[in-house]
């Protein structure tokens, strides 16, 4: 909002930090409601559809209503401020998760959240000084996604999303492959079967690290 009228806008600065505060305390609390209905279910042995459950319905408005607050803070302080204030919600889940779900929180957990708050308190108290008025428009943002710098690291950071993509896929592939000859194995080694057409003793093979066979009970 540029400064034309020559009055300051520090009241909306602050308005849209409070919103997002207000945002990142009841997204996890909408998300905690949510996660207690399942536990709730599978306790109780239900299998009913969660659609039906009034506490994860509850939940689901919240965490609604949370997500369109963010939403209102960009009105009114901007986004390179309410971003980081979003991390408020990971201080927020901690305490509504140990409320609702009795989750125990530990020292170094508390270490973090304190990191946190001071991390947010850097960014917001320099940003209500230095965000009084915004001259920038349309044109001069989109300029700024022309910069040599930005190419360079936006190109980085997109090579950096497909190398941890691939590796996920790699070991998420080598766990599934895994599971199957340890599910193999569990059914058809004492009957010294084969499973998709490999020995079972094939199969522990698999398993052993490096590759190498595993040793017998009375071998050295």
């Amino acid at each position: 909002m540029p400064c034309e009228d020559g009055k300051s806008h520090h009241g909306d600065f602050f308005t849209g930090v409070g919103i997002a505060l207000l945002g990142s305390t009841i997204i996890p609390l909408g998300m905690n409601l949510q996660r207690a209905a399942h536990l709730r279910q599978a306790a109780e042995g239900r299998e009913t559809n969660v659609l039906c459950d009034r506490l994860w319905l509850i939940g689901l408005a919240i965490f609604a209503l949370g997500n369109v607050a963010d939403g209102m803070a960009l009105s009114f302080a901007p986004q390179s401020v309410i971003t980081p204030v979003d991390g408020w919600s990971l201080v927020a889940n901690l305490f509504t998760s140990s409320l609702l779900l009795k989750e125990v929180i530990g020292g170094r957990t508390l270490l973090g959240s304190v990191i946190i708050i001071i991390g947010i308190l850097v960014i917001v108290l320099p940003g209500s000084v230095t965000s009084d008025c915004d001259n920038d428009d349309l044109d001069r943002l989109l300029q700024r996604w022309e910069r040599q710098p930005f190419i360079i690291f936006a190109s980085f950071h997109l090579a950096l999303l497909v190398a941890v993509l691939r590796v996920v896929l790699v070991l998420e592939r080598r766990m599934n492959r895994n599971a199957r000859v340890l599910a193999c194995t569990s059914t058809s080694s004492d009957l010294g079967g084969s499973c998709d057409g490999t020995p079972a003793a094939h199969a522990q093979e698999a398993l052993a690290p490096n590759g190498g066979a595993r040793p017998s009970a009375g071998g050295s």
